[in-house]
């Protein structure tokens, strides 16, 4: 291509062909700012040729000045940004930092000291050579030379001008440095704050020691006889480091600087070669080497200080380093660089064209992220899968044509990717042999002189017609994802493995990110986690623009990792990258689009015969120029030698161009009614003559007259004619075709499942290999966040019943079921190998001290003086009970009396209430009357005695049928006699009103429950919504003001559910805390039980009385009457925290906000394998259910609610493996739960992600199976059941409509003291006033 020479602003520039529309505009934004002498940020996407334009239009503009008026460069400084469009950020943003950064080693210091003995044992040689023009003192001074102090005592001029002026001095710093340096008390990778001027070097002195060490580079590098370490160069690396802490622009003050620097320190081994012949250093005979770093982490410190420069040093720069380092946007320093100067972004000009013209290259390219098809968080996890990884490969390598590039994070976990499946490259049928038939394999190799004769070889193999192009396999961030070309059928396809996170405990990774924590930058500036996650994904961006590199391009971009699937991820892709975007749950799905899109756009471009090619590097793709090469050296590609040749079947193609219906590829191996000639010889070629021979004596003589005139008729380009000559097809042929193919396909089909391989576990899907948690906790940023919600249709009616029906049939447990379960995610563990043991019950260790009479002392104080906030309404509280009885307002007769009188009402409501399901008023007057009496001798039993509580239908409580929510008596609950924490609440003298109502055997959370004993109970806040489940009845009484007081259980979220939507408090005790004696065995290891109360402090109460004589020793709750919390770290997971209703999120965050105002630290935390847990919580508790209920199901089948029959469905679908699984899940998650306690004294969360679900008329007699709501209404429950922490819920606000809408509180085992003092600073701060319940009941007024 010729070049073409125009003129730009009265600037002729010559350039290798024509620009494109963006490339002028570059060039012209290049060119204003340097005649302007100011400022500027360009940007252009990748492959728009961006270092061609910069120099074409640098050159041109130097040219023209030298030739005008002879002058150098300006002072402007262009700052180009090499990213992707849309994107103002850097992609060597450390360039810019490490201009200004350094690492220092004793060693260096050693060599430097051993340089300066040098020259001063050669001067001494010169004048023992000489010595009429030295004394006998001087002489002898210089023969006794030992180290400094001999040095200055010399009185020789001669001496004094170039020894001790110049040099002695020099060796005193440098002695003084590495002293200071072997002083300094060493931690591992140990980081303190930066001190210029501990070694002797000052703001004021540095200069002269930087003359000194130049004139001594100056003498070493003449010295003849010089070695290595004698070249000046560890001289020239002490001046740089010198300039680095104190050269900096003027009106900089040195301390502001260094506010941007960190000083690392770290010990390396020394190497035998590295001996420094000085015998005063101290580093001549050391085994460790101190690493002393000095690193800046403001690149617009390096901005400015260049900017201060000469213009010819600048000039250097500028052409050197292609206009110098580049600056990083994201952090604001860029912007304070060029205040007052010109901002030149070219994001309206320039983004406008290129925008366009690559958006129409891209078209048809297509975007994807096959999720769980090659996953990589980290280096572990990726062998985990490299099995199944390298099957996609091989399925990509089939369809993706010519080239095809794969991008892995780091170079260790290519390798190590490649000799996991290297073992199998003998195996008849291994992977890489597969592979290797279709696309040879090369890898990048480590060495930049090996890169060229690799990708000539790659280059080679793409032409060659043997194969179907070639698979090159590199690194991001490596060699191959910067400044390579593959356009054209050189790349068809780029396939990023995994996100390629950098170290996160590497140092200077670590420390960049605490220094933008530290707020030390400028306020606009990202986070350090926003920061480590954005160099990610400028690495997918980088490898991602090796493909699709001119208008005319085309290529297809993979990304296989289910992080991309998120929308937040998919935004940091290019601008002109994410209309293109489409996610991928199922492979075939991936590969028939795939294979689509290379149809269309082959028939769209064009097929193109791949030649030869040299590698390319820089930019420059749009118009195919090139601006550099690479050295040449022995090749580096995986060795294929025991491969066997490559064999490709024979097939005669039709020589007529194809229709738009279908495409002819260059090596075809499907056509449409094509004709397939056997050829005795593999080497003979087919030609046009020979196909319409054979044509002429297979068809008669009407049929092949109607082809020869089709086909003429085709050649002079009357396409349609050609169509319409050919005969159509009969109906009866069309038939038969469908019919064959359909036998075809089942024939096949079946011949797959008779013939594949057997697995151990029967599955379809491959075995993923998990990563030990240690390695998950290492670097826990970057796990993947991935709970959905459930899509799921509620079932209600006769066709739930039909569903269930065939549920229990042997049709629908081998399809329905597992059907159900895997649109759940259920199944994420049934092909999922954990390495860890499995874990039935948390071993954590409990509180030895007891603080039983201590507590109770915090207690009786805080009812007495109870805190009480100005409120449109409250509900009556244990503490109003007890004053009411102390001053004989009321007594707990009158209490009791009221109460039987109010739960007949409220069940006689149209719709009822049910609240209470079971209530005998002779028991309950029986009881208040015997606490009657106690008051009046003033001897009452506890702070309970007489004050009215609800027991769940889960608990045996006499004289009431131990029903468990269910229309009859069940088989579980024969043998459970009353006792545990329903036998203390009575000992204590409350007064039991009844039995709750509850969601049958707490197999939900909805709190539906159709069957005639019980009905749904209804949420007093609006009697049309649910209540939440299972323990619905507990809530709705508390809320309703039926009692202050309700004992409830929780193995899903069964206390912290129906508490959070019916505003009131909820506690969720250690699992196996509390005794659990007299309650019925449904949830064995996810189960607990535990109050639920009309304010924190009823609940602190009542957990007081429920832990006396058991397994629980409640900790010290001297702290609950603070009403702040200072000194409390509170974590939140914020990706968790928001995946919630828009309501229910900003409620939950202003409680956040009120903890950190009443004096609390909020911490951002990150919870990994929350989907696994989730999963693992559902199958545990779902089979210990099932086993529970084995004999009702089979007794009572058509008295169980529908809802009820498919859970249990669902647990007898599951299988022994996945149990043990999920244990093994719990060891993770118990382990993930305590490293975050480390950092975190409680984890705050919303109760629930939606307000309470709307009752539908379907749904009051057959009740409802809502997967969807029951999911929401468990999303931040889960984890503490499964893991056995407790949990806290209370009402922080409501919704539009008026419902409630609790937060939640986690905290560590046995800590439920901490949570309660949370709680209460919360409750008693006055942010959250309480609303009056539609439905509400005093039972301290008279009626």
């Amino acid at each position: 291509m010729e070049s073409v020479e125009f003129t730009i602003d009265n600037v002729n520039v010559k350039f290798p062909f024509k620009p494109y529309p963006c490339q002028f505009a570059y060039m012209e934004k290049v060119i204003q700012c340097l005649q302007q002498d100011t400022n500027a940020i360009l940007e252009s996407p990748t492959g728009t040729g961006k270092t061609l334009c910069l120099l074409c239009a640098i050159l041109a503009w130097r040219e023209e000045q030298l030739r005008c008026r002879s002058a150098v460069v300006g002072e402007g400084n262009v700052w180009d940004t090499r990213t992707p469009s849309g994107e103002l950020v850097r992609v060597r943003e450390k360039v810019c930092e490490e201009a200004t950064s350094f690492d220092l080693t004793s060693l260096d210091i050693a060599y430097c000291i051993a340089d300066v003995d040098h020259l001063l044992q050669v001067k001494m040689d010169e004048l023992e050579g000489d010595r009429e023009s030295a004394s006998d003192d001087d002489l002898k001074a210089l023969l006794n030379l030992k180290g400094k102090h001999f040095i200055l005592n010399l009185k020789g001029e001669h001496f004094i001008l170039n020894l001790k002026g110049k040099h002695i001095e020099s060796k005193g710093i440098l002695l003084m440095l590495e002293k200071k340096l072997d002083s300094i008390p060493f931690q591992a990778d140990s980081t303190e704050e930066p001190h210029p001027g501990d070694a002797g070097l000052t703001r004021d002195t540095w200069p002269a020691f930087v003359d000194q060490c130049g004139l001594a580079i100056t003498l070493l590098t003449s010295d003849s006889g010089r070695t290595m370490h004698r070249s000046g160069i560890n001289m020239q690396k002490m001046l740089d480091l010198v300039k680095v802490v104190f050269n900096h622009s003027e009106g900089i003050d040195l301390e502001d600087c260094t506010k941007q620097y960190k000083v690392h320190l770290k010990v390396e081994k020394t190497s035998k070669s590295d001996v420094v012949d000085s015998a005063e250093s101290a580093g001549s005979d050391k085994k460790d080497t101190r690493v002393l770093g000095y690193w800046c982490f403001s690149p617009g410190l390096a901005i400015r200080s260049s900017s201060s420069k000469g213009s010819s040093e600048q000039y250097q720069n500028s052409l050197g380093n292609t206009i110098g380092s580049v600056m990083s946007t994201c952090e604001g320093s860029m912007m304070s660089t060029c205040e007052g100067s010109m901002m030149s972004t070219c994001e309206g000009s320039m983004m406008s064209t290129c925008e366009g013209s690559m958006m129409s290259t891209c078209e048809g390219s297509m975007m994807s992220t096959c999720e769980g098809s090659m996953m990589s968080t980290c280096e572990g996890s990726m062998m985990s899968t490299c099995e199944g990884s390298m099957m996609s490969t091989l399925n990509f390598a089939r369809i993706v044509p010519h080239g095809m590039l794969v991008f892995f994070p780091s170079y260790s976990l290519m390798y190590s990717f490649m000799d996991a499946w290297k073992v199998r490259v003998h195996e008849a049928n291994g992977i890489a042999q597969r592979i290797e038939s279709h696309k040879p394999i090369f890898l990048e190799p480590k060495k930049k002189a090996d890169l060229n004769p690799t990708m000539d070889a790659f280059y080679e193999k793409i032409a060659d017609p043997k194969y179907n192009g070639a698979a090159f396999f590199a690194v991001c961030r490596g060699k191959v994802s910067e400044g390579l070309d593959f356009a054209d059928m050189h790349g068809r396809a780029v396939i990023i493995t995994g996100l390629p996170y950098a170290p996160r405990m590497d140092p200077k990774v670590d420390l960049k990110m605490k220094y933008l924590d530290d707020g030390q930058h400028q306020k606009s500036s990202l986070s350090g986690r926003d920061w480590y996650n954005q160099q990610a994904y400028r690495a997918v961006n980088q490898a991602v623009g090796r493909i699709i590199r001119h208008r005319m391009d085309y290529g297809a971009i993979i990304l296989c990792d289910e992080r991309f699937a998120s929308r937040s991820s998919l935004d940091q892709l290019s601008v002109w990258l994410r209309p293109h975007a489409k996610v991928y749950d199922r492979f075939g799905q991936l590969q028939r689009d795939l294979t689509q899109f290379f149809k269309s756009t082959e028939l769209k471009f064009g097929v193109s015969v791949p030649q030869p090619k040299a590698p390319v590097m820089g930019g420059g793709a749009m118009g195919g120029a090139s601006t550099g090469g690479l050295s040449a050296a022995a090749a580096c590609r995986h060795d294929r030698s025991t491969l066997p040749p490559v064999q490709k079947a024979s097939v005669i193609e039709d020589h007529m161009q194809p229709s738009t219906s279908y495409l002819v590829p260059q090596e075809p191996k499907f056509a449409t009614r094509r004709i397939v000639i056997k050829e005795k010889q593999a080497d003979r070629t087919s030609s046009a003559e020979d196909y319409i021979a054979e044509l002429k004596t297979a068809l008669s003589v009407e049929s092949f007259e109607k082809f020869r005139v089709a086909l003429r008729n085709y050649k002079q380009g009357n396409l349609q004619t050609a169509i319409d000559v050919l005969p159509p097809p009969r109906a009866c042929d069309m038939v038969l075709d469908l019919f064959t193919s359909l036998v075809l396909v089942l024939l096949a089909v079946l011949a797959y499942y008779l013939l594949r391989a057997p697995r151990p576990h029967g599955g379809t899907q491959r075995v993923r290999v998990a990563p030990p948690v240690r390695v998950v906790l290492e670097n826990p940023e970057t796990a993947a966040y991935l709970l959905k919600d459930m899509v799921s249709v509620p079932a209600t009616g006769a066709a739930f019943q039909c569903m269930i029906w065939f549920a229990y049939t042997r049709i629908g447990k081998a399809l329905l079921i597992p059907l159900l379960l895997r649109n759940g995610g259920i199944d994420r563990l049934s092909y999922l190998y954990i390495p860890e043991g499995p874990t039935y019950y948390p071993d954590v260790p409990r509180p030895l001290q007891d603080n039983g009479e201590a507590n109770r002392s915090v207690l009786r104080p805080l009812i007495d003086s109870e805190i009480s906030v100005t409120k449109s309404f409250r509900l009556n509280t244990v503490a109003d009970y007890i004053r009411a009885f102390r001053s004989g307002s009321c007594t707990p007769t009158d209490v009791a009396k009221r109460a039987v009188g109010f739960i007949r009402q409220s069940n006689s409501t149209t719709p009822p209430l049910r609240g209470i399901i079971d209530s005998d008023a002779g028991v309950v007057l029986a009881m208040a009357e015997a606490s009657t009496e106690r008051w009046k001798q003033g001897k009452p039993l506890s702070l309970l005695d007489g004050v009215p509580v609800a027991i769940k239908g889960g608990f045996r409580v006499e004289p009431y049928p131990p029903r468990g929510g269910s229309a009859f008596i069940p088989e579980l609950s024969r043998g459970i006699v009353e006792g545990g924490s329903v036998k203390k609440l009575k000992n204590a003298g409350a007064v039991v009103i009844g039995v709750a109502n509850m969601h049958e055997f707490g197999t939900g959370t909805l709190g539906s429950n159709p069957n005639k004993y019980h009905l749904h109970a209804r949420n007093p806040h609006n009697p049309g919504h649910f209540a939440g489940g299972s323990s619905s009845g507990s809530a709705v009484c508390v809320a309703a003001g039926l009692c202050p007081i309700a004992l409830g259980s929780d193995g899903g979220g069964s206390i912290r559910v129906p508490a959070g939507v019916c505003g009131v408090v909820g506690l969720k005790p250690t699992n196996r805390s509390l005794d659990d004696e007299g309650a019925l065995p449904l949830a064995y290891t996810v189960g607990a039980h535990g109050p639920l109360g009309a304010s924190v402090l009823d609940c602190a109460i009542a957990l007081d009385i429920l832990s006396e004589e058991s397994d629980m020793t409640l900790a010290s709750l001297k702290g609950l009457g603070e009403t702040k919390l200072m000194g409390l770290r509170v974590g939140v997971y914020w990706k968790f925290f928001e995946h919630a209703d828009s309501e229910v999120v900003a409620a939950c965050k202003a409680a956040v906000g009120q903890m950190e105002s009443l004096g609390a630290e909020v911490k951002e935390i990150v919870i990994p394998e929350l989907e696994e847990t989730r999963v693992a919580h559902f199958i545990s508790i779902s089979s210990e259910m099932g086993s529970a209920l084995l004999a009702d199901v089979d007794r009572h089948f058509h008295e169980i609610n529908l809802e009820t029959l498919m859970l249990l469905a669902a647990s007898y679908n599951g299988s022994s493996v996945e149990y043990i699984n999920a244990q093994k899940q719990r060891t993770r998650a118990v382990e993930i739960v305590k490293h975050i306690f480390e950092r975190v004294d409680v984890i705050v969360t919303p109760a629930t992600a939606i307000p309470a679900p709307a009752i539908i008329p379907a749904a009051v007699s057959k009740g409802i199976s809502n997967a969807t709501a029951t999911g929401k209404l468990m999303r931040f429950s889960f984890l503490a059941n499964f893991t056995g922490i407790p949990g806290l819920v209370l009402p922080v606000g409501y919704t539009r409509s008026g419902l409630p809408i609790g937060v939640q509180l986690m905290g560590r085992w046995h800590e439920e003291h901490v949570l309660l003092q949370a709680g209460w600073a919360l409750e008693s701060s006055g942010a959250f006033p309480l609303k009056q319940p539609q439905i509400s009941f005093n039972l301290l007024e008279a009626v």
